[in-house]
């Protein structure tokens, strides 16, 4: 077994949590409220900006071409086509932009916020692979199994927002984090491992925020 591969089954439990959130599914099946969508979007462009700031990072302590490529192709597409579909969201809910409203962050957005910075400014190369791997692997993830289940909603947003997702460049990317995470020297594996699951604790709460309580499990 990998060390990702044993990451993952150490935190089969809150990983599953995050890839079958009750928002995940409703936003699978379409019976989502537009409300609950527009709220979430609206934070997760200001989580978007510390991840970009991270995936800077992983590019600058890259230990070669080779690992920042892919991070280099990621970074465009969230300064491309994610914040294209991010603008297109806000313009059909009929809101304004974020960039330019600035809502002010919920806690559990500045604090996951501050933990992805954190792990960019400070952690090596491995460590922002960890955290990469739980905020790119879960969304990979979870929109896979959407899209293997049929769950196509009729809403475009939504559809739109699944589809960017399962989009194989995200699985390819996860693939190289997981290499990189494996490729770690042995004596870092308790750094990798502390990360791994604090991202994923992270992850469950930012869910969490936009769901009734009653909805969710845990």
């Amino acid at each position: 077994m990998t060390r990702s591969e044993h990451l993952l089954a150490q935190h089969k439990e809150a990983w599953e949590r995050v890839v079958r959130h009750p928002f995940v599914l409703a936003l699978g099946d379409g019976t989502l409220p537009r409300q609950a969508f527009a709220a979430y979007m609206a934070q997760d462009y200001l989580f978007v900006e510390a991840l970009t700031r991270t995936v800077a990072y992983g590019i600058a302590k890259a230990p070669g071409a080779a690992e920042a490529r892919p991070l280099g192709a990621f970074l465009q597409t969230l300064l491309g086509a994610e914040d294209d579909l991010f603008k297109r969201v806000f313009e059909e809910l009929g809101a304004p932009p974020p960039a330019e409203a600035r809502p002010e962050p919920l806690p559990v957005t500045a604090r996951f916020a501050r933990f992805l910075s954190g792990i960019g400014r400070r952690g090596t190369f491995e460590e922002i692979a960890a955290a990469l791997y739980v905020t790119e692997g879960t969304y990979a993830d979870w929109a896979a199994r959407l899209v293997a289940e049929g769950r196509r909603p009729d809403d475009t947003l939504y559809r739109g927002w699944i589809d960017i997702h399962a989009d194989p460049s995200l699985a390819e990317l996860v693939s190289h984090l997981g290499g990189w995470i494996d490729a770690a020297p042995a004596e870092r594996e308790p750094a990798l491992a502390a990360v791994f699951g604090r991202a994923l604790r992270h992850e469950i709460a930012f869910w969490n925020a936009f769901v009734p309580a009653r909805g969710r499990r845990g």
